[in-house]
């Protein structure tokens, strides 16, 4: 479900962890503002694993032409705020861009794990490397509209589901039963999951997904119970 780095990377991370300590919800929310000038750290390699990743995005085949596959580490995962983003990587005067799609436990502030056809981009070695990244969009990759991809097992009495193929990372999700109001799913699970354990009430809902951006977009008619569908396509995409 994720990624190894390696010892080092590991006993790094873990060391980082303890001193750090358990954070708390103002912490948390200040974690989901990158710095301005972006993140400095160590990268590695891994095996790389896209529909197994923590991001759970299971129904993706391959990742969009022009994207590389990375593993954040666990110190700004956030419970999967950051999955689906995308990253500028730079080392050694190159550069890639890549999409989160997995975590990687135990790594120190600022590490990446990255996929093999990534990390060769920078060196033939498998390593450590520096690096400088930051968050951008992936709207130059993405062209197609977002989907809602639902959980299987899903009905009105327990929902949970995700964004997949957004140009941007996903800040928050809302339903709406027909004539009534955008209600919140508080609950983001680790395996980025928004999840309404006490369900939605209704066969049928809209839903309203907002980027870290403040952008939205809003799926119609989407089957809980029935003739529901794993995944549901937007007309658009994040702006």
């Amino acid at each position: 479900m994720y990624s190894a780095p390696t010892i080092t990377a590991a006993l790094a991370g873990f060391a980082s962890v303890a001193m750090a300590g358990v954070a708390g919800p103002k912490q948390l929310e200040a974690r989901q503002a990158p710095p301005k000038n972006g993140y400095s750290g160590k990268a590695t390699v891994y095996g790389g694993n896209l529909q197994g990743g923590t991001c759970s995005f299971s129904t993706m085949k391959e990742l969009p032409a022009g994207l590389f596959g990375v593993a954040m580490t666990d110190s700004i995962w956030n419970n999967g705020y950051n999955c689906g983003g995308c990253v500028e990587v730079k080392s050694g005067g190159k550069k890639i861009k890549a999409m989160v799609v997995d975590k990687c436990p135990g790594c120190g502030p600022g590490h990446l794990d990255l996929f093999p056809d990534a990390y060769a981009k920078f060196s033939g070695n498998p390593g450590i490397i520096d690096v400088d990244w930051q968050f951008v969009d992936c709207k130059a990759e993405i062209t197609e509209p977002l989907q809602i991809r639902l959980k299987e097992g899903v009905s009105s009495h327990w929902f949970s589901a995700q964004v997949v193929g957004a140009t941007r990372r996903t800040k928050k999700m809302e339903y709406r039963k027909p004539g009534g109001q955008w209600i919140n799913i508080a609950k983001r699970e680790d395996h980025n999951m928004f999840t309404e354990a006490s369900g939605v009430g209704a066969k049928v809902i809209d839903i309203r997904v907002t980027s870290h951006v403040g952008t939205q977009v809003v799926v119609n008619g989407i089957a809980v119970e029935g003739d529901s569908k794993v995944e549901n396509p937007a007309k658009a995409n994040y702006k």
